[in-house]
């Protein structure tokens, strides 16, 4: 048996009246999904904009003193636009947390491998550990080594994503540290 939805009592035009929270919900959330669509994804916009009216019907609204329909929704738009802002704030320190990882493994090559230059040749041994490498692991370092980007090696592998890219040469890096006797992580 369904519950009944609950009511919240609102000021709309000077009057008191029952408001359900439903009725709230089908009031603003296409201003609120607009408004999280401008921050984020589709996706994330969906989830926020549930999420903000969780938030909505978790809320004390006497005692926060949101009692009008104007004051319902600032409260949903301040709700929305900060929920999408500490998810920009997220997904930026996750970028920032994935560049400090890339560089760790730029230097980690420049470890194993500090012969760039054509002039120079790969000692043996690590020749033949990563001869000995599986073939798509061997590839993503051979082309890191070339210095083709993760999106150029990704597309020549037949559309892998570059997250397997990295995953490969890291996977590739801590074989060879292995193999060398180097300190695996």
């Amino acid at each position: 048996m369904k519950q009944p939805d609950k009511c919240v009592l609102l000021e709309c035009n000077g009057v008191p009246r029952h408001i359900t929270y439903n009725h709230i919900q089908q009031l603003f959330e296409p201003e609120i999904f607009r408004l999280t669509k401008s921050f984020v994804s589709k996706a994330d916009a969906e989830e926020i904009t549930s999420e903000t009216f969780v938030k909505l019907h978790n809320a004390d609204l006497d005692k926060a003193e949101i009692n009008t329909l104007e004051k319902v929704k600032a409260f949903l738009l301040v709700c929305a636009k900060n929920e999408c802002l500490d998810l920009i704030r997220s997904q930026r320190a996750k970028e920032k947390r994935w560049e400090k990882y890339l560089a760790q493994i730029d230097l980690e090559i420049n470890q194993i491998i500090p012969y760039k230059d054509a002039d120079v040749e790969i000692p043996p041994k690590i020749q033949r550990i990563i001869k000995n490498l599986p073939r798509s692991l061997r590839e993503v370092l051979q082309s890191s080594y070339r210095n083709e980007s993760d999106d150029e090696i990704a597309l020549r592998l037949g559309g892998i994503q570059t997250n397997t890219v990295k995953r490969y040469r890291t996977k590739a890096l801590r074989t060879i540290r292995k193999e060398l006797g180097l300190h695996v992580k």
